[in-house]
Parts: structure tokens; C-alpha cells; sequence
């Protein structure tokens, strides 16, 4: 129950004791009357109550979300991936019209069903700025949830390809690892929806930040 239907709760029993007291007892209705003002002293600390905590309590949780969204924000600007085919290479990053430019490059209608690998130590490294915000209490579900999502499940061996030789390779910029880590996305995940995952959180914190504030967050930047 929240606090104003407990607000609303208090004043009807209030009533109704009254009304109870003043039909069933002698002097009820004085007695009805001191249980009222009881009742209302209550009610007074219970909206006062109901009050700080919208105004001041909520009002700073939303400030401190803000706040991290925000420098999420910053932090997806930063990151680069390349996505490398034996037909071409594009870029992709979480701003749209990265992604955009990409989807219209001549090769990628034939690439974008193909699986993507990477070395996963060189991926972490690449995300890490951008997925560390999961473990931010400040920042809201519903953009955590597509912030999982950018991570696969796990590995599996490129020697699991059963003779599929034809994958797109993804660079995290300026991360390079040693090649130890190398393999498939677990679930499988072809390029177009890596591409999907990357927009999904673009959109989420666009999403979030103009539905709590006057203003929008620009990704594109």
C-alpha cells in the first residue's frame, strides 16, 4: 500500500469511527470527536511524512539516477567496434547514425546473417566503461537489462564452426588482446543483431532520460 492510499485509509476509519461511536454509545459523539483529533495528529505525521518523501527523498534517488545515466551516456560515446566480413569492415557504435551508415554500406545485406566472434578478453576490455554500470544500483532497470544483454552467455571454440568458415570478426578499438580468448558468441549472435543489442541500450537511456527530465540526451555527439 502506498503512502497517500494509507493517508486515505486513516481519514475514512476516522469517519467511520465517529459515525459508529455517536450511534452506539452514550457521549459518543464527544468521544468520536477526541478519536478524531487523535486520528488527525496521525494523519498530519503521515502526510508530512508522505510529503518529505516525495520532495525530497524521491526528488534525490531521480538526481542521483540522472547523474549516472548521464555519465553512461558519456561513456558509450567513447566506444568503437569494428566488424570485419571477408567483404568488408564497418564500424559500429552505439550511435545510431553509425549504425545507420553502416546498414546502407553495399556488403552488408550479405553479411549481416553471418555469426560474430571475437576475443573475449579484448571485448571486456572494450566494454568494460559501458557494463561496469550494470553493478550501479543508481542505474534504472530497465536500461540494465539491455546492458546484459551486449555480454553473450559464453564461448564456444571456433573449432565448433563444423566447416562454417564465413564470420564476422569484432575489433574493440585501441583494446587488442592476445588472441587466447577467441571464439563464438553463446547464444550465436549474427551481426545484425549485435547491431540491434548495441541500439536497444542507445534507446533505453534516451528513452529513460526524456521521460524524467525536461531535456534529451544526445548519443550522436
Amino acid at each position: 500500500m502506498s503512502r497517500r492510499q494509507v493517508v486515505l485509509a486513516v481519514a475514512g476509519i476516522a469517519i467511520f469511527l465517529v459515525a459508529v461511536l455517536s450511534y452506539v454509545c452514550d457521549g459518543g459523539f464527544e468521544i468520536g470527536l477526541n478519536l478524531v483529533r487523535t486520528i488527525s495528529a496521525l494523519g498530519t505525521f503521515l502526510v508530512a511524512y508522505y510529503l518529505f518523501d516525495r520532495f525530497g527523498l524521491d526528488k534525490e534517488i531521480k538526481s542521483r539516477q540522472m547523474s549516472s545515466v548521464l555519465e553512461l551516456a558519456d561513456a558509450m560515446r567513447e566506444v568503437t567496434i569494428m566488424a570485419n566480413s571477408s567483404n568488408a569492415g564497418y564500424f559500429l557504435s552505439f550511435r545510431s547514425d553509425q549504425l545507420k551508415h553502416s546498414s546502407d554500406a553495399p556488403h552488408f545485406e550479405e553479411d549481416k546473417s553471418k555469426k560474430i566472434y571475437a576475443d573475449f578478453i579484448e571485448m571486456e576490455r572494450g566494454l568494460h566503461s559501458v557494463l561496469s554500470f550494470r553493478e550501479d544500483m543508481m542505474i534504472p532497470n530497465e536500461i540494465k537489462s539491455q546492458l546484459k544483454k551486449l555480454e553473450p552467455v559464453g564461448r564456444a571454440p571456433l573449432e565448433e564452426l563444423n566447416g562454417e568458415k564465413d564470420l564476422i570478426l569484432l575489433r574493440f578499438d585501441g583494446k587488442r588482446g592476445d588472441g587466447q580468448e577467441m571464439g563464438l558468441f553463446v547464444p550465436p549472435t549474427t551481426l545484425e543483431e549485435y547491431c540491434g543489442k548495441l541500439e536497444s541500450v542507445t534507446e533505453a537511456v534516451q528513452d529513460w532520460v526524456q521521460e524524467n527530465s525536461q531535456v534529451s540526451v544526445d548519443i550522436e555527439q
